[in-house]
Parts: C-alpha cells; sequence; structure tokens
C-alpha cells in the first residue's frame, strides 16, 4: 500500500501487515515508524502524515504483481480457496464461520469452555448470575491479532509474547461495532478511558521516539489496570448476559480472551501507538480494559473479554 516508492529506510510494518490491517477495518489508523521518522496512515482517507513535520501524501492499494511464471506453475489463489495465514482456533464452530463479518455463537451451559469464562466473570462480579455466554467468531480480527503477536515477537527478540483475559466495560449500543471491527478508544466513553485520556502514546523505553512499551500497568507487581495503544493486540473473544440476583432485569455483556460484568464484550490482547489508549482491567482483558462498575439492573451496559 504507497504512492511513490521511496526508500525510507526499514519500517516496522509491511505492505502486508497495512493490507490485512485495511480489511479488518477500512476506517482504521496505523501508526508506524519508518527509519528514524513516525508516520500516521488514514485509510479513510488514504494519506500518510509524517507526525514531526506534519507532511501529507497520498497513498493507494497497489495490485498484486502476477508473473507469467505465477500463471504457468498455478501458484495464484483460485476463486474461493482461503488464505492460509493463520489458523482459527479449534474450538470455534466451523459452520458458524462467514467470510466476512463475525457470528455470535451461544455456549452451552456444560461445556468446558462456558464453564472457564464464568469462572473467570465469578472472581470480581459476585451477586449476579450469567444468562447466556456468546464466543465471538471473526476471521478477520483473528488474523490482525495473530499477526501483530508475531510482529510483536520479532520486535522483542523472538521472545514469547504474554497474553492475558481481561474485561471492558461498553455500552450495548458498541456491543455490534466492536464484534465487527473490535474496540475503539471512540467508543470507550466512560467506560475505558480514565487512563486513555492521559496516556495517548505509550511511554518511551530509552526516552526516544521510536522504541516505545507495548502496554502500560496500574501496579508492575500486582496489576489490576491494563492500557494498550493499538486495536490490532486485542481480539474480542466473549460476549456474555447477566442478571442481578436482586433484580430481574437482563444485562448483556461481552467476553473475548477475557469476561466481564455488566454487557461485557470480552478481547483477547497481546502486550505493543500513536493514538488514544484503550483500558481494560485483569478480571476480564488480555489488553488494557477497565473493570466496570456495579449498577443497578434497570441501566443497561456491555462488556468486552479479550
Amino acid at each position: 500500500m504507497c504512492g511513490r516508492t521511496v526508500d525510507t529506510g526499514p519500517a516496522d510494518v509491511d505492505s502486508s501487515v497495512l493490507e490485512r490491517r485495511f480489511l479488518s477495518d477500512a476506517n482504521d489508523v496505523v501508526n508506524f515508524s519508518a527509519h528514524s521518522q513516525k508516520y500516521c496512515l488514514r485509510f479513510k482517507d488514504m494519506l500518510q502524515t509524517n507526525i514531526t513535520y506534519g507532511t501529507k501524501r497520498a497513498v493507494r492499494r497497489r495490485p498484486r504483481f502476477v508473473s507469467a511464471a505465477d500463471v504457468r506453475d498455478g501458484r495464484l489463489r483460485k476463486p474461493g480457496e482461503e488464505v492460509g495465514f493463520a489458523a482459527i482456533p479449534n474450538h470455534w464452530d466451523k459452520n458458524q464461520l462467514p467470510q466476512t463479518g463475525y457470528k455470535r455463537v451461544p455456549l452451552v451451559s456444560s461445556s468446558d469452555e462456558y464453564k472457564e469464562v464464568e469462572a473467570l466473570f465469578r472472581k470480581t462480579m459476585r451477586g449476579f448470575d450469567i444468562s447466556k455466554i456468546e464466543r465471538i467468531q471473526n476471521k478477520a480480527l483473528w488474523e490482525v491479532f495473530q499477526l501483530q503477536k508475531t510482529q510483536m515477537k520479532n520486535k522483542n527478540g523472538g521472545l514469547p509474547v504474554l497474553e492475558l483475559k481481561l474485561f471492558h466495560g461498553t455500552d450495548n449500543q458498541h456491543v455490534d461495532t466492536i464484534c465487527h471491527s473490535n474496540l475503539d478508544w471512540r467508543l470507550c466513553g466512560s467506560h475505558g478511558t480514565a487512563y486513555g485520556k492521559e496516556y495517548r502514546r505509550p511511554p518511551s523505553k530509552d526516552g526516544g521516539d521510536i522504541n516505545f512499551y507495548d502496554s502500560c500497568v496500574d501496579n508492575v507487581h500486582q496489576p489490576s489496570i491494563y492500557v494498550v495503544f493499538d486495536k490490532p493486540q486485542i481480539y474480542p473473544e466473549y460476549l456474555l448476559q447477566y442478571r442481578d440476583n436482586n433484580f430481574t432485569s437482563v444485562l448483556a455483556s461481552g467476553i473475548s480472551r477475557s469476561s466481564g460484568m455488566n454487557p461485557y464484550l470480552a478481547s483477547q490482547a497481546s502486550t505493543p501507538s500513536h493514538q488514544p489508549s484503550v483500558s481494560f482491567s485483569k478480571a476480564i482483558a488480555s489488553s488494557t480494559f477497565s473493570q466496570p462498575n456495579q449498577t443497578k439492573a434497570s441501566e443497561e451496559k456491555s462488556c468486552i473479554l479479550s
């Protein structure tokens, strides 16, 4: 994905990364470094901005080059053939996996998967009964998440990437958007920006403008809040609905690689942008989430488990 070819030195992303980010969310904003410069690429208007100098350059998606040898040797992907980047989890329902978008798959309460998510929920949410747990199956977001883990592992000298299951509180009206396009600081509202408003970019490791931390915590030794700056580090995995023991109203919550209370979306997050951050609570998220507050049953809310 480029406008004109310019030799800017090594970059921390390549065209394949940008293409997958674009396919996952055509309105996404990508921050990256090339040589000693930092850039911001907006897919919506296809503009690349130099963060230091403010200069802008139009970019475009470049069609893949097909050589005569590719055609002769049959190396082209056939219509309908899957792109084998990252295998989907074994426990996903292959019969409910759309080519685009996502599918919410209800879990059976007697299954091990349901019980695992329920146990995470009960660690921090007492006085609530779970009415329903759904798995979020979004192939595009899953591949972006796996690609991000690979990039982070390579960036950190091959060391394993730490994954956690965390919670993120959100409003019911944002659940479908999160399931489709992932968590976004613009949708966090009051549920996940207590730290995000202060941390608009990760702190530098060495005081410079190139090497940054992947995430932040409230306490290094016993963290309860995690702040993540780049949404490809998150995968929303489960959505929970629960009921206050003292009321009859049903609340929705989302979970993905994390579980939560009130309506939550669960997301799985990897721990390495130059955009406002999202915060998570240790209770249910693998990225940065803020722990939802207990509310009256009449107030419907949502949460993400990552």
